[in-house]
């Protein structure tokens, strides 16, 4: 069923809980360590284990910064009191969310997601053609089909998901952009084959988004939602290589890191918790793995993921937007949290429920051509 839209971190719960068809669970417990951390509301709606309670660690790092991780593998700083942190990340095959807002009182509450299969210490290197499904493509070069609307998905068949055209899936963060989204691009540390077309890649998956630009034959009347493209910038962006989001410093970069294994590309939010209007977004950051292989295409082999359908679902992220689906219930959506497939593109424009999550919050959209 389409998902609508709820305040808050206990809409997003609420959400999430009808998409997974899971009960929540609920837990308070004290974090060993740190004072700032004496006690959260740990919330867990989907996981690849079961629905287990992630392990959680409250640590102060070497610059004195307290962070929260899950699962030893997932860190964000703990916000300012009335401010929330969401790190959002996609993978080959699921997504992960990690939600952490920090009331007005001071109390903790955090929203965690895990709909990888598992495997996510597997480095790049370790996966083998002959592991995918679609081995028999192995060292091959295509022209992928720039067309959005040609057969819904261009690239490997997406596991029996519905029409992109016809899913209404949709989820939210909670959080929502104010105005003009203001961004800066860093291109080092790009691979190589895509530095000079990388930065093409990116503005245009930002404007698509924003635009609310679609491959089904649906155009949006206003647009909704608006970015700003405002140059090349050194300050890198606020993700580690160790997928911990840094402290905000008010600036939003994309761009590259070469980081550990199990993610494609990740998203860190800060936004500032207002029960008038949601939680506003204060800064945002995007990171593309460099450790997995890439292209901008027309061209891609077999292993190479596209850029911008990737950076396309990370911006999603920006604009409030959340997963739809998972490994056991495929999407072929831009926000899909069914993993990534290599040489697909078709995530570069938004689907049916990407344009009408968009449309819930932040206005009406569009008529047929």
């Amino acid at each position: 069923m389409p998902l609508r839209f709820r305040e808050g971190l206990a809409g997003a719960l609420a959400a999430t809980a009808v998409a997974a068809s899971a009960p929540a669970i609920a837990h308070a417990a004290p974090l060993a360590g740190v004072d700032d951390c004496p006690q959260i509301t740990l919330l867990t709606i989907e996981h690849h284990e079961g629905g287990h309670l992630p392990a959680m660690e409250c640590t102060r790092d070497a610059a004195g910064t307290v962070l929260l991780t899950a699962e030893d593998t997932w860190s964000v700083p703990l916000p300012p009191p009335g401010m929330q942190v969401t790190q959002s990340a996609v993978g080959t095959e699921g997504h992960t969310e990690f939600i952490v807002r920090r009331t007005a009182s001071g109390a903790i509450e955090v929203l965690f997601v895990d709909t990888s299969d598992g495997h996510a210490d597997h480095p790049p290197a370790d996966r083998h053609e002959a592991d995918h499904p679609h081995a028999d493509h192995a060292h091959h070069e295509h022209e992928a089909s720039t067309d959005a609307v040609d057969s819904g998905a261009p690239g490997p068949y997406q596991g029996g998901a519905p029409d992109r055209c016809t899913d209404a899936r949709w989820s939210s963060l909670g959080h929502f952009v104010y105005g003009p989204h203001v961004w800066f691009y860093n291109g080092a540390g790009a691979p190589l084959n895509v530095a000079a077309t990388g930065l093409e890649a990116f503005t245009s998956s930002f404007d698509n988004v924003a635009a609310g630009r679609d491959g089904c034959h649906v155009e949006s009347t206003t647009v909704l939602t608006s970015q700003v493209f405002a140059g090349e910038t050194t300050v890198p962006p606020g993700i580690t290589p160790s997928r911990t989001c840094q402290p905000y410093d008010g600036l939003n970069v994309a761009g590259w890191v070469r980081g550990g294994s199990g993610y494609l590309g990740l998203a860190c939010i800060y936004s500032y918790v207002d029960a008038g209007y949601g939680p506003r977004v204060l800064d945002a950051d995007i990171t593309l793995n460099a450790n997995y292989t890439w292209s901008t295409g027309p061209d891609f082999s077999a292993s190479q993921y596209d850029v911008a359908s990737v950076v396309a679902h990370e911006v999603g992220h920006v604009f409030g937007l959340g997963h739809a689906g998972s490994s056991a219930a495929p999407s072929q959506l831009t926000m899909s949290g069914s993993g990534v497939y290599p040489t697909s593109i078709y995530a570069r424009y938004l689907g049916a429920g990407d344009r009408e999550g968009l449309s819930a919050r932040y206005g009406s959209m569009g008529v047929d051509r």
